[in-house]
Order: structure tokens, then sequence, then C-alpha cells
């Protein structure tokens, strides 16, 4: 018997127990939803909205965000990450100056882990000085939460006059590298309260720690004899790259890599980054082990599954959500896009900063916005590496939505223009666009799920990402404060047609890589929790270019992972995932899983009910084929894996009509 058949037929006994089971269920609910719109549902964020709102409508003073800022001569201006380091930072009054009663703020970026400036302990990480020698200027400390507000009495700060800030006496530095990090400040310069972000102010370079580990990544399927690309990045703690580290990288196990060495050198101006070709020459899963012998000590891992098979379809690995440090993320958009290629080895990778968040906001910057589509551009090569321009959609109200265009030059959206789902569907239709919710279970802002999905323009959903999963009670590592009639199963079973896309939703500078480093922005509690958690989705396409993915996407061709690229094909009567399949008596579901490590449990979910398949022993492969019984119009069923290291994926849906 051919191996591959026989493994089939050991593993197929498996799913003994369940072909009855799953031949049960509700009554069919054919049909997408009738809902009323809800405008307030009791999910909504009103103070995060409300304080949106009143920035935007504020009217600021001419002398708002005046002057400009820079590091102090023989002052340092880089630092290793999670490093101690002081920055001495010089503002400069500008022509307006600065009324009594005005006030200066200073933060370093607020949304990651670098020391809250303080002023009562010099012992302590952030502590932070201030002067003026504006004579018969008094700088008057005012308490504030995490940033330093400094008010202006006796008489105006003048033109021309300074103010030294001294930030650190050894504050800790942000845990990711970047180039152009943000130490922030902020002008009210008639003292109304309303202030503004000094555009210019200062950036510092922010350095890779030690080498920690070694990832490689590789392409997911292929048929005998085609090309295969072999990423390898040394990254420190954090998954940064820019690791000072060489030497010799060996291939113990070179079996399904043609052409492939037995070691390479890796010089010192690589980087730690590296990218290697191979040919696909023996059928079957195979899994490249990489070793590093270098200055910095011996690094072992393997790589993802690649599956050689004449059936196997081309998998494009895509990342469609992350920030940058135009919002609330950290790094520049050219490193991120950077970063996607080289380290990450994604093949789609969006940018999706936010419309009205985050300290220089896209909707309301032009220059933000056209630095993003420039960065796009230039990144942009059909045929090898695809970047789609997106924003997110921050509704406080509704919940979060990225929209993704692909195209070349689209025009912004933003919440407050277009304030309901209704109203961004409206805005983007006819265009070659499709938008997602995300965290649509629970927190930051759950999805308002009485508007239902437009089925052009929101055929799928991020099923999971940093935030955790949003598909079910059950799922691991849900989204805080998830509610109940809030997952996407609920939203299925009710007959909304969606399929599974996961991102990264990272603000760390690390797009198609963000579960392998805690996600800035959460508490040390969530931090704990949730390390280790991203999104990717695999795109069933082998067309590599923005109409290709689009198609691919709108026909819901994908299945998702929560970060390692788990192979996961799965037919139902011979259909990929996202299909409508006939109700038919004894459709085949055929199923490729290969993980990352063993796999604990994979579940078929029917209707809401979960049928759990006995996979054997823990292994790190499963290849079968199992009759199901009768499916009936209404049923939507798909797959869930999980593997022993907590991490998982899904495919599907199949949606029964």
């Amino acid at each position: 018997m051919h191996p591959r058949l026989q493994r089939i037929a050991l593993v197929g006994t498996a799913f003994a127990g369940i072909a009855f089971a799953v031949a049960c269920g509700d009554d069919a609910k054919p049909g997408p939803p009738t809902r009323t719109p809800d405008l307030e549902p009791e999910t909504a964020q009103m103070g995060a909205a409300d304080t949106v709102r009143f920035d935007l409508e504020a009217v600021r003073h001419a002398s708002d965000g005046g002057g400009s800022a820079r590091i102090a001569d023989g002052s340092t201006t880089s630092a290793y990450v999670l490093s101690r380091a002081t920055f001495r930072i010089l503002y400069t009054v500008g022509p307006l100056g600065i009324a009594t009663g005005g006030v200066i703020q200073f933060q370093p970026e607020s949304s990651f882990d670098w020391s809250p400036p303080q002023t009562s302990d010099a012992d302590r990480l952030g502590y932070t000085t201030f002067r003026t020698e504006a004579e018969g200027v008094e700088l008057v400390e005012q308490r504030a939460s995490r940033v330093l507000r400094l008010k202006v009495e006796g008489r105006a700060l003048l033109e021309g006059e300074t103010v030294e800030i001294v930030y650190g006496a050894g504050a800790k530095t942000d845990p990711y590298a970047d180039r152009a990090a943000r130490l922030w400040l902020q002008v009210d310069g008639d003292g109304d309260g309303v202030s503004a972000f000094v555009v210019d102010s200062p950036t510092v370079t922010l350095l890779a720690g030690r080498a920690d580990r070694i990832v490689v990544n590789v392409t997911s399927t292929a048929k005998l004899g085609d090309k295969v690309r072999i990423h390898i990045a040394v990254l420190d703690l954090m998954a940064n790259r820019g690791v000072d580290t060489w030497g010799n990288l060996v291939f113990p196990n070179r079996q399904g890599f043609g052409g492939l060495p037995e070691s390479i050198a890796l010089p010192p101006e690589a980087g730690g980054v590296l990218e290697l070709e191979a040919t696909a020459n023996e059928v079957g899963v195979h899994r490249l082990p990489v070793r590093l012998d270098s200055d910095a000590g011996g690094f072992l891992t393997v790589s993802n599954p690649l599956w050689v098979d004449e059936d196997a379809p081309s998998v494009l690995w895509a990342d469609l959500h992350g920030h940058s440090g135009l919002s609330d993320g950290t790094g520049t958009p050219q490193d991120y896009y950077a970063y996607a290629r080289e380290v990450a080895g994604l093949d789609v990778v969006a940018l999706t900063d936010h419309d009205h968040w985050g300290v220089r906001h896209v909707t309301g910057h032009p220059d933000v916005w056209r630095s993003i589509l420039d960065a796009t551009a230039l990144h942009h090569e059909p045929g090898r590496f695809i970047t789609i321009p997106g924003i997110e959609w921050t509704n406080w109200i509704h919940g979060h939505r990225h929209v993704l265009w692909f195209e070349d030059a689209p025009t912004p959206v933003g919440w407050i223009e277009q304030d309901t789902p209704t109203k961004l569907w409206d805005a983007l239709r006819g265009r070659p666009a499709l938008t997602f919710a995300h965290h649509s279970s629970g927190r930051p802002v759950p999805t308002n799920w009485s508007f239902v999905p437009d089925p052009v323009l929101e055929p799928l959903t991020e099923i999971c990402s940093t935030h955790g999963s949003s598909e079910a009670a059950d799922a691991p590592s849900v989204v805080r404060d998830s509610r109940r009639g809030q997952f996407v199963r609920d939203q299925l079973i009710d007959g909304v047609r969606l399929g599974f896309v996961g991102s990264g939703d990272s603000h760390d500078g690390h797009p198609g890589l963000a579960h392998l480093s805690p996600q800035a922005g959460w508490s040390r509690r969530d931090q704990g929790e949730r390390a280790g958690r991203g999104g990717l989705t695999a795109i069933l396409t082998d067309d590599v270019s923005r109409e290709g993915v689009l198609a691919a996407l709108r026909a819901r061709r994908t299945w998702a992972t929560s970060g390692p690229r788990i192979l996961m094909i799965a037919r139902l009567g011979g259909e990929l995932g996202g299909s409508v399949v006939p109700a038919q008596n004894a459709p085949m579901l055929k199923l490729v899983a290969h993980g990352t490590t063993a796999i604990a449990a994979i579940d078929l979910i029917r209707n809401g009910d979960v049928f759990p398949i006995n996979a054997g022993e823990r292994r790190t492969g499963i290849d079968a084929e199992m009759p199901l019984k009768a499916v009936e119009a209404g049923d939507v069923l798909y797959l869930r894996l999980r593997q022993t290291d907590g991490a998982f994926a899904y495919a599907g849906p199949w949606f029964v009509e």
C-alpha cells in the first residue's frame, strides 16, 4: 500500500465515532439573518468615543503645539531595548510663546513599556528633572498619570526661550527596536486645556538586544520540482531584528530541500537575516532543522512544515492587520514592510494604522496617510510580495474594523465621518475593498453584530489576533471580557456567512511574527496570559497580485492560525473551506493538517455542537478522510485544531444549502 494511503486508512479509524453524531443537529436556518441595527449598543465604549470627538472638535489656539524640540548636544541618541538610558531634551519656545497658565507636557511613546516620567524618587526608574533659565518663569508640575505636565507661572515663556527636560536617570527603554522612537512633547500655548503635539518631537534609536532565538519559515506547499523559499532570522528576546551576530548555519537534515548545502556562512553584515532557495525534491511532509553556530552561542530550531504533493494547492501567508509608530504602534512603515518580507517571510501584508486614534492619526493628517501610501507602493512587488493599503476604522460604539483597499491611492475613511458600519460600507461600495471585524467578542470594544456584515465587502472576519480568539466561549485564549451572543460561532449559527482570517494586530513592528513576543500595551497580568498569541491568514491562490488576493479572500479561500504556520487544508464534498455546498447524504471530509509542534486535539463544529476528533497519539501531522452522514440546508461546519504548545488554527467554514 502507498504510504500516504496507509496513513489515511490508519487515521481514518480514529474518526469512527463521529459520523452519526454530525448527522444530527438543529433545524435548518437557510438565508442570512434579518436584524434591526442598534445605534446605541450596550457594548459601546462611550468614554473613548467622547474623548475622540472632543479632541477632533476642540478649537486649537495658534500657539498650541508651537516650538521645537531636540536631543541636546552631548546627550545619548540611542540605547538598547529594555535597557536603562537617560535622554536630555531641549525644548525651544515657538514664535507665539506660551502664556501664563499654559502647559508643556512630556511623554515617551505612551502605548508601550517606557518608564513613566516621575519626579519624586531619584532612585526609581523614570526619574525626570526639568528647568528653564527664563528669568521670572516658574514651571510647576501638575499631577498626571504616566506623563509630565509643567504649568507655566510667573510670566509667559517667550520665543526662543528654552526648557530642559532630563528624562531617565536610568529610564527603562521600550522592548521593541525602532529607528525613530518618539519622545513626545505637547504644548497648550494659551492655557485653555487644549493642546497639540509638537510635530518635530525628538526621536531616538532603540537597538535590538542579544541573539536569543533563530526563526525559520519555509514555503508551505509545493509540487515536485517547485522552488521553495527559506527565510532565516536570528532575533532577540522580543523578536527584534538587527542583532549583532555572525556564524555558520548548519542544516543537519535537508530531506525534501534539494540543492541546499550542508552549511552556509551567516555574515556579520546580514544582520542575522537571510533568504535562501531550494527545490522541492521529494513527495511528503518535510521540516527543515537549522542550527546556528555563532559568536553568541548555539541555536537550534525546526521550520514549519512543507507539504510536497501534486494535490497541494498554492498557499500565500498574510498578516492583514498591524500598526506602526504613526498611530499607536512602533517603528516606521518602511521597517514594518521590510520586517514582513525579510524576517517573517510573508507573501502579503497590510499596514492598518488608526483613523482617529494615536498621536498623529491618519484621517486628520494627510501627510501621515501619504507616508503610508508611499511606503506601501515602494515595497509592493507583484508576483513576489504584495502590500495592501489599509486603515483601522476605530469605532468605539460599533466595534473596530480594519479596511483594506486593493488599489494604489484610496481615500481614507474614518468612524467620525462614516459613523456606522452601513455608512462605512456605503463609502466603499464599488471599490476593490474589504472590511474585517476584529476582537469582535470582547475588549476593547465588541462588534455590534446588529449590523449584518455586507456579503461583498465583509465576507470574512478576524477570528483571532493578539487579543485572542473570538470564535466561541470554549475557544483557546478567548478575547478578554467576551460576551455571549458576540462570538463568531453565534453569527455563523444565525446564518451569517463569514470565512476566517487571523491577523497579528501587532503594535511591536513585527508583522507575521507577532506571536513571538508579549504584546505591548497589555497590563503585566495580561502579558502573562497572552504572550505568544498573534494571528496569520493562509490564502489559497497562486495569483500573487492584489487582484488575485482579493478574489481569494472574497471567495473565503482561507484558513486562520494564532501565528504559527500550521498547515490545515480541508475539503468537504471536494470543496475547500469557505464554500457553499449542497445538502447531501454522505459527503467526504478530507483533512491534511500538519502542525509546527504536536497536535493536541482537532474538533469538528457543526451548528455550534463540538465533536472531538481523536487524532491518536500526539503527533505533528494527520492526513485523513472520513465520510459524514447527511448534511442539511442551513448547516454550517468548521474545524478547530489545537497544538500542545497552545497555538491553534481554524479551517472552513462550509455552508450547506
